[in-house]
């Protein structure tokens, strides 16, 4: 399922979605990273806590996307892939 963050505030939707425990999250970070950094950081930082709660995947591809799974699915990263990073 897309989304897309332009402020903290925007992570709620994904955090309920994933915690449900059906959804796939496909999420652009490019308007909030666009604007404050700083808050892109906590976004992802939270979206990594809750990723790790759920026992799912976060990796980042691009510059600009985020992909999160719930336990069941993983994300596939080939040789020299690196875990995301906040910017």
């Amino acid at each position: 399922r897309p989304f897309v963050i332009e402020d903290f505030d925007d992570i709620k939707p994904i955090l309920d979605s994933l915690r449900e425990g059906y959804t796939i999250a496909l999420i652009n970070i490019r308007p909030l990273k666009e604007k404050d950094l700083i808050e892109l950081k906590r976004a992802i930082n939270k979206l990594k806590k809750t990723t790790d709660a759920i026992e799912g995947d976060i990796a980042g591809f691009g510059e600009d996307y985020i992909v999160v799974t719930p336990s069941f699915a993983s994300v596939h990263r080939s040789k020299g892939a690196e875990e995301i990073e906040s910017p």
